[in-house]
């Protein structure tokens, strides 16, 4: 499952289990049907012990090709179960997404608004003609505060475009413009004795 944002940026990225008990399709009368949960629990666990643990064993070939002649069966077969479980998952993904662009948004605001309140206190620190008495006789000090405080204005004009913009900008990098669910893989445990 992945999820990608504004120009193409990936926003989640999962990967999907979805197991069930296999049964030879020459035999099989209906669809593989997945596991409940707790089975499935015990299944991956079993899987990823065996990853860990036990070094390949080879299969027979005979038993390798009925696997790779049911395999776009089987794969099938799984897929709505995939795929309903990758609709539940993106939408769990997608609330996470939006928390996390409300706060980002929010504390963007927040720093935004320090940074205002932080120069118009310095504005009104400097404001008139008593900074001027603060350095009589240094003008490159009176042509320094002359510049900052230009600077200031325009960087509190800045900002108001910024608490308007800002914010919103952030939200939207968040905002899922596709979803993708497809298979990557099929595994088969198969007994060592099989």
């Amino acid at each position: 499952l992945a999820l990608y944002g504004p120009r193409a940026a990936r926003l989640h990225e999962e990967l999907l289990a979805v197991t069930a008990r296999w049964i030879d399709p020459k035999i099989r009368d209906s669809a593989l049907t997945p596991y409940a949960r707790d089975t499935e629990t015990r299944t991956l666990d079993l899987l990823y012990d065996s990853l860990l643990r036990n070094p390949v064993q080879p299969i027979s070939d005979v038993v390798q090709l009925q696997l790779r002649q049911g395999a776009s069966r089987d794969v099938a077969e799984l897929l709505p179960h995939l795929e309903s479980r990758g609709e539940a998952l993106a939408a769990a993904a997608m609330d996470r997404l939006a928390a996390r662009a409300d706060s980002e948004s929010k504390a963007m605001r927040q720093i935004l608004e320090n940074q205002q309140r932080h120069i118009e206190r310095t504005v009104e620190k400097y404001a008139g003609p008593s900074a001027q008495r603060m350095l009589p006789g240094m003008e490159d000090e009176l042509r320094q505060l002359r510049d900052n405080q230009r600077y200031w204005q325009e960087r509190l004009a800045s900002l108001e475009h910024e608490l308007e913009e800002e914010p919103q900008r952030i939200a939207d990098i968040y905002q899922v413009q596709a979803k993708r669910l497809e298979p990557v893989g099929l595994v088969y445990l198969w007994p060592v004795s099989g």
